[in-house]
C-alpha cells in the first residue's frame, strides 16, 4: 500500500508500506526497504546531520553510557573531546557530569569536582593547595 508520495524538480518518491517493513522508492527504482524503527533512526540521523546537530542530542543517557562517561572523564578526556566520542553537545556533557556529580554547577558557570585521593586527603605536601 502507498503510504505517501512527493516529487522534486528531477525525481518523484514514494514510500510504501506491507506489514513492518516500508520501502522508499526512488523514480519508480526500490532504494531502501527498512523496518518502522530502523527509518525512525534513519531519518533522526540525517536530520541532525543536516542541521549540525550532534547525533545523539535528545536521546536518553544508558548506564553504560553514564559509566563510560565518568570513566573518560576521571582519565582526564575533557568535555569537547567527550562531546565528540558520546555524539553529544558539550554543554550536554557538562550537564550530565553535573548530575553525576563529577562537574559543580554555579549558576551559570561549571566547576571540576575533585575526586581521588587527593580530594579525599588534601594536597600531600601539608601546604596550601594554591
Amino acid at each position: 500500500m502507498i503510504v505517501s508520495i512527493w516529487s522534486s524538480e528531477t525525481r518523484t518518491f514514494s514510500l510504501e508500506r506491507e506489514g513492518e517493513r516500508t520501502t522508499l522508492r526512488v523514480a519508480g527504482k526500490r532504494a531502501l526497504v527498512a523496518t518502522t524503527d530502523e527509518l525512525d533512526a534513519l531519518v533522526r540521523h540525517l536530520n541532525h546531520v543536516l542541521h549540525g546537530r550532534p547525533l545523539r542530542a535528545g536521546l536518553a543517557w544508558s548506564p553504560e553510557d553514564d559509566t563510560a562517561l565518568a570513566a573518560a572523564f576521571d582519565d582526564g578526556a575533557p568535555p569537547s573531546d567527550l562531546a565528540e566520542q558520546f555524539g553529544r553537545s558539550i554543554s550536554a556533557i557538562e550537564a550530565r557530569l553535573v548530575r553525576l556529580g563529577l562537574m559543580a554547577d554555579h549558576g551559570g558557570w561549571r566547576a571540576f569536582v575533585p575526586r581521588g585521593p587527593a580530594a579525599r586527603n588534601g594536597p600531600s605536601d601539608g601546604g596550601d593547595p594554591g
